[in-house]
């Protein structure tokens, strides 16, 4: 059997428990974005040290790589002349 509510009661109390749970999830909710805003900027940070790190390795890499290069070339010669 259907059973229709209509009013009355204790309607001040369940008003009172429902703005108390709007309440909180909106706080919830509050807290959530604050803490995704936080890891977004944690992230950005993370991949900009990465790619700044990445950067200098590549500039290291290359100078190694040149003066390398240029000490290999001139042995040969030296080789033989002798």
């Amino acid at each position: 059997m259907a059973v229709a509510r209509l009013g009355g009661g204790a309607g001040g109390r369940r008003r009172l428990f429902g703005a108390f749970r709007r309440l909180r999830v909106r706080w919830l909710a509050a807290l959530y974005r604050r803490s995704l805003r936080r890891l977004r900027a944690y992230y950005a940070k993370a991949v900009q040290d990465l790619l700044e790190g990445a950067a200098a390795m590549s500039t290291l890499r290359s100078q190694a790589a040149a003066d390398c290069s240029f000490g290999t070339a001139f042995a040969p010669v030296v080789a033989v002349g002798y």
